[in-house]
């Protein structure tokens, strides 16, 4: 499973023994963040898609309301590899 990294917002593959982490949700509009955005890293590029502006506070809210690292976001799922 990949997860995202709520304070690095990195992407963390995890074949086995998978922590725990919270299920991020929001609407889907333009310029949502993919996983090929942010594949390799957070980029200015990424910061500018009017999505990253709904997975940052998304990821804030995950780390201050549970005790867990790792988000799953649809960005870290769609058209993702399996590992």
């Amino acid at each position: 499973m990949r997860l995202l990294n709520t304070s690095t917002l990195t992407l963390k593959y995890f074949p086995s023994d998978i922590p725990k982490y919270a299920i991020l949700s929001h609407r889907w509009e333009e310029e949502e963040v993919l996983y090929d955005d942010i594949r390799d890293g957070v980029t200015d590029k990424v910061k500018a898609l009017k999505g990253y502006n709904k997975v940052r506070p998304s990821c804030e809210v995950a780390r201050h309301k549970s005790t867990t690292t790792y988000g799953l976001t649809r960005a870290a799922s769609k058209n993702a590899p399996d590992h």
